[in-house]
């Protein structure tokens, strides 16, 4: 059952794998900003308030550590 879970999560990664990317460095890039007090950066919850760095620095690991090899396992 997870080995299903996992190739199905796996086949649509492999299928938007460009946008996840970019999704994921643009998220992390924008939450880095928001704690640089010049920029008017508007609140928008898990993208920039204070702890969304750590949730878009987990995304990416999850994606460049797990995921991206896989699909480049295959």
């Amino acid at each position: 059952m997870i080995n299903r879970m996992l190739d199905r999560i796996l086949d649509f990664s492999a299928r938007h794998q460009r946008p996840i990317e970019i999704a994921g460095a643009v998220w992390f890039a924008i939450s880095c900003a928001a704690w640089i007090p010049f920029l008017p950066i508007p609140v928008i919850p898990y993208v920039t308030d204070n702890n969304s760095w750590m949730l878009a620095g987990a995304w990416n690991v999850l994606w460049w550590g797990f995921a991206h090899p896989a699909l480049e396992a295959r």
